[in-house]
């Protein structure tokens, strides 16, 4: 009688800490990490010729490759535009990756696209760029970083979930459009900003050292520590 009763606790003590675990709250899986180290963003200004914006984007990682669609997934940003001398601006900006939601059409652009661990995903998500402002003029070449959310999916259903992260240079070419005043004023009009990641920079051997020195120094306290307690 006695072990039926023990073996009867312990069955209700398993069920009761598989409610528990039941009841928990299920965090969702987060994003993967992807550090930027090469590529970039393309923005062909044809506005003053009566055309339109087209966006080129080609942003590599570890593993990691994602291209647009250059008509479709437009970057928005102030600079491009046809703005009178003197105007203060910036690079930042962002864009909606849409076309990645549906296969896309034979015979056109591909829509956007992931490769990871050299598999192709139809992508989909947002890119943010963020860059200190400046006056417009003939050449203008200022740092940027850029952050973005990338969801990608196959036919089979598989996706992954991305948060990319980068940094580099932007530079924009500005040309002078008369006015059409009597006088010699003009406005500046954009004719291309390129956006291009650069690898994060390694650190030096010094650095290292010192932080080797660090934490040697660290463990060390630590081991006193525990040894006076």
């Amino acid at each position: 009688m006695k072990q039926r009763n023990t073996s009867s606790f312990a069955t209700l003590r398993i069920s009761t800490v598989l409610a528990m675990l039941w009841a928990l709250p299920v965090s969702p899986v987060s994003a993967i990490p992807i550090q930027l180290t090469s590529g970039g963003i393309s923005v062909e200004s044809l506005l003053i010729f009566g055309g339109d914006v087209q966006t080129f984007v080609g942003l590599e990682g570890p593993g990691f490759e994602l291209h647009t669609d250059a008509h479709f997934d437009q970057f928005f940003v102030g600079a491009v535009d046809v703005v009178p001398p003197g105007t203060t601006t910036s690079f930042s900006g962002g864009m909606q990756i849409i076309s990645g939601s549906s296969p896309g059409t034979p015979g056109q652009p591909p829509p956007a696209t992931v490769i990871f661990g050299g598999r192709s995903y139809f992508a989909t998500g947002e890119i943010g760029v963020s860059s200190p402002s400046f006056v417009v003029g003939p050449q203008i070449t200022l740092p940027f970083t850029l952050s973005g959310q990338i969801h990608a999916t196959d036919f089979m259903s598989i996706s992954f979930d991305f948060e990319i992260f980068g940094a580099g240079t932007a530079t924009a070419g500005f040309s002078q459009y008369p006015s059409g005043l009597p006088d010699p004023s003009f406005y500046w009009f954009t004719t291309g900003i390129r956006y291009t990641i650069e690898p994060p920079p390694i650190p030096e051997p010094t650095s290292l050292l010192l932080l080797g020195s660090g934490l040697v120094g660290f463990a060390a306290r630590r081991r006193s520590a525990r040894r006076n307690g």
